[in-house]
């Protein structure tokens, strides 16, 4: 036998036995990546339009614009945070602290309006004016959207330096006819919200009124913002997700799909249920940053648990 000829025979069969080996993993990597996918798939909870978008464009291009990578996390004013110039600073403070982390990515200024006293409303609106001009300063070393209550969308056409570019409007449910006056006004950049507690409420906003740039969508836990509201009247932790699917069902996915961000009750311990396992975007905060002792901490802590990294 020649040892040159069965060389090359020898040579050649491992070469055969190489190339086949090579196409069963290949196979089997597929295989395996196909599962995985659709396991992922089936899981309740759907990829967030959000997360989307930083690849394909689908959530509202205002609000990708200067929103921070997500999962998304907003910051709600107290009802009462301009009642006294102290209340007003110490709410400042917080929120400053807080979106200089870069974890932010929207404050909405939501102040209750009082009704009777001139004088009151006065010295509040004043108050109002001046913490959003001093949040929206914050914007310009920081990424993050501001919203003002559609309580005082008033605000706006009184203040020149509250251009619609860094300030938009968070519409209650009942101001909701608003929206498309106002955004013609306000131009197109302007962020436009509202609130949902149902997917019928968010549906309907949609049909009616076009596309808002992101909802709020709850009761997810107990709360003090609603102490009206037992266990058994809440919305859950799972309806942003459910609001989130039924938006893209019925209209599907575009650069104007909404951010759903999930509210109430919400803080570092829980705020991953209705993002990891239900699928929102994101999640609307009051107490949990505003009340810490650290806030920038704090909208870290709800950061890294949205990504579940705690």
């Amino acid at each position: 036998i020649d040892p040159l000829t069965s060389s090359h025979h020898i040579t050649m069969r491992c070469g055969y036995r190489q190339l086949l080996l090579s196409l069963v993993l290949s196979s089997f990597s597929r295989d395996v990546e196909s599962w995985t996918t659709n396991l992922f798939n089936n899981k309740q909870h759907r990829p967030s339009s959000s997360a989307l978008a930083l690849g394909a464009g689908t959530s509202s291009s205002r609000w990708s614009e200067k929103a921070n990578r997500p999962p998304y996390l907003a910051i709600i004013t107290e009802s009462n945070a301009c009642d006294s110039e102290e209340r007003m600073q110490s709410t400042l403070g917080a929120i400053e602290a807080a979106v200089s982390t870069q974890k932010v990515a929207l404050v909405s200024i939501r102040i209750e309006k009082p009704k009777g006293d001139a004088s009151r409303l006065e010295q509040i609106e004043c108050r109002v004016k001046e913490l959003t001009k001093k949040i929206a300063k914050l914007t310009e070393t920081n990424d993050f959207h501001v919203v003002v209550s559609s309580d005082w969308v008033g605000t706006l056409d009184d203040s020149p330096s509250l251009s619609s570019s860094s300030v938009g409007v968070h519409f209650k449910e009942t101001h909701r006819d608003l929206i498309p006056a106002t955004r013609e006004k306000l131009g197109p950049g302007a962020l436009i919200g509202t609130s949902a507690h149902s997917i019928d409420s968010a549906v309907d906003v949609i049909s009616k009124y076009g596309h808002p740039d992101y909802f709020f969508v709850g009761t997810c836990f107990l709360t003090a913002s609603h102490p009206e509201k037992s266990k058994a009247d809440l919305e859950g932790p799972a309806l942003p997700g459910q609001v989130a699917r039924a938006i893209q069902e019925q209209f599907g996915t575009s650069p104007s799909t909404p951010v759903v961000l999930a509210i109430g009750g919400i803080d570092d311990t829980n705020c991953g249920e209705p993002v990891l396992t239900f699928g929102a975007d994101g999640v609307a905060v009051i107490r949990a940053v505003l009340h810490a002792v650290d806030p920038a901490d704090a909208a870290r802590r709800i950061q890294a648990s949205m990504m579940g990294e705690q």
